[in-house]
């Protein structure tokens, strides 16, 4: 091969080797970068509360057979360890981008809930994973784990005793140990919290029952499968329910 012709190949070859460098060297862009591109589109979202879903919202997705839920908590070790919700996963909100395979992979059925002591931290988070893994169907839990405490773990958060409101994403609620997902409140009992809430309704006649109930109807859009459920499945409080799945699950088995 003559020397010109050698000295081209490896003028290319260089070339490419400095390219590829420079594209290692400035990577792909941020998530927050990318976020910017879809700010215009997404953060109406969350500022009309399109995503942040309430707390007995989720304590019914935590109990839905038909829903691959992933609870991602996004709070430091400290307070995960004194509690978190049954199922949940601790990532940290640096490290989500390394998870970003598994939030592409997500099914049809699936829903991601982002957990913090209240919003902040989700929040940041569902935009972390709206920008890189092409807007899954993701959610915030509303008033985060100070909220979810204060309903379940029959307590008010420390703040509303005393009138102080710490920084936000403080874990306020008085626990005394470090409990994790064994505290009673990480997965409520969905049936005896239903039966409560019925056992409260004030007694009226049949017909103001019903004008009650077909208001509380009203509020609420419809679950994916409450036809599958049927008419006599009790839906809760009267809350507007968040989660939508991209397509209908059909549990199959039985009979037929």
């Amino acid at each position: 091969m003559p020397v010109r012709t050698e000295a081209k190949h490896v003028l290319g070859a260089l070339a490419l080797i400095t390219a590829a460098a420079g594209l290692a060297w400035h990577g792909q862009p941020s998530a927050l970068e990318k976020w910017q591109f879809l700010a215009a589109e997404l953060e109406p979202r969350l500022v009309q509360r399109e995503v942040q879903i309430h707390p007995a919202e989720m304590l019914e997705l935590m109990h839905d057979d038909y829903i691959d839920l992933r609870v991602i908590d996004v709070r430091d070790e400290r307070d995960w360890n004194m509690f978190h919700l049954w199922g949940s996963q601790r990532i940290k909100l640096d490290a989500l981008e390394q998870h970003r395979k598994s939030f592409l992979k997500l099914p049809a059925n699936g829903v991601i809930v982002f957990v913090s002591n209240d919003e902040s931290r989700a929040t940041e988070a569902w935009k972390r994973v709206m920008a890189i893994a092409s807007k899954p169907n993701a959610y915030i839990l509303a008033g985060g784990i100070n909220r979810w405490l204060g309903e379940y773990a029959g307590h008010a958060a420390t703040d509303q005793e005393s009138g102080h409101v710490p920084p936000d994403d403080t874990l306020r609620y008085p626990l005394q140990w470090a409990m994790g997902s064994r505290h009673p409140a990480a997965l409520p009992d969905l049936h005896a919290i239903q039966q409560q809430m019925v056992s409260r309704q004030p007694t009226a006649v049949p017909d103001t029952q019903h004008v009650e109930q077909q208001h509380v109807d009203q509020l609420r859009e419809p679950h994916p499968h409450d036809a599958m459920r049927g008419p006599g499945h009790n839906r809760g409080p009267g809350f507007r329910k968040r989660v939508k799945l991209q397509k209908k699950v059909i549990k199959r088995g039985g009979c037929g």
